[in-house]
């Protein structure tokens, strides 16, 4: 696998989170912003990933389980507001 596309929008806070990750380059993105309030900038952050063997399709499963670590929050050191 060369790369790990998510958006996550929340209803209720109008909160939402793009997650884009490139295994190849070992970069990953991450975008937060707020689509129903206009004055919220979204924030933009990127993070160098180690060293690793690329994923395999074996290596993901059904894909409803696969979690890659810095599509969390937490991974970041960020937290919602």
């Amino acid at each position: 696998m060369i790369g790990y596309d998510e958006s996550v929008s929340q209803r209720n806070t109008g909160n939402t989170q793009d997650v884009s990750i490139n295994y190849l380059t070992r970069k990953a993105k991450i975008v937060l912003g707020n689509f129903s309030d206009d004055d919220v900038e979204a924030r933009t952050y990127w993070k160098s990933l180690p060293r690793a063997p690329l994923l395999t399709m074996d290596d993901i499963g059904s894909g409803w389980d696969f979690n890659p670590e810095p599509r969390e929050l937490s991974c970041w050191g960020l937290e919602r507001e």
